[in-house]
């Protein structure tokens, strides 16, 4: 048997490519050309002019490569003349509203409010169970707890004599107990 060559033809029995369309692979071309292109185009600063006369013709080219025509002080004399003086003009960011007045609220009114002040309530728990608490938190507790007191004091709620007078009625009385009965107490330990 004869030695037969590769040839890359199919036959009518092989498998077929599919059709190479031209006009994808040019698409795809395109593209990866533009991907490649990575910032501004060669002589933008001449592409900017351009555009410029474009929308206004009548006037002269601008140079954008001219500065400032702004005097340079080349000596600290020359700077201390050329350097105009200005006041700092600070503009308000926000428009000033008038507050409005708060609204006196009766001293029952008051009172009932600040006794029924949760977060008063929670800080003098906090303080009674002898937790830390902050000093902002301490300072606020405090100005509450005076402000109370004045009201007590203007509603007639709170006599400073009676309490103190209440105290040492409440010391007498317990420095006066009879103790007979710790005594019976005791001799009924005794006994067991």
């Amino acid at each position: 048997m004869s030695r037969q060559k590769k040839t890359r033809k199919v036959n009518a029995n092989g498998p077929k490519m599919g059709e190479r369309i031209k006009v994808n692979q040019e698409e795809a071309r395109l593209q990866k050309k533009l991907q490649k292109r990575k910032g501004l185009k060669a002589g933008n600063r001449n592409a900017e002019e351009k555009k410029a006369v474009t929308s206004a013709q009548t006037k002269e080219p601008i140079d954008p490569r001219a500065g400032s025509k702004k005097p340079i002080a080349l000596t600290p004399e020359q700077a201390v003349e050329l350097a105009p003086v200005k006041l700092a003009q600070h503009q308000p960011k926000a428009k000033l509203v008038k507050a409005k007045p708060k609204t006196a609220l009766s001293p029952e009114k008051e009172l009932a409010r600040l006794e029924a002040d949760e977060r008063l309530g929670s800080l003098l728990d906090k303080i009674d169970e002898g937790e830390k608490v902050s000093s902002k938190d301490l300072a606020w507790v405090n100005q509450q707890m005076e402000r109370h007191q004045v009201l007590l004091k203007q509603l007639g709620l709170l006599d400073e004599d009676d309490s103190s007078r209440d105290e040492d009625e409440m010391l007498d009385a317990f420095s006066n107990l009879d103790d007979s009965w710790l005594q019976d107490v005791k001799n009924e330990r005794e006994k067991d």
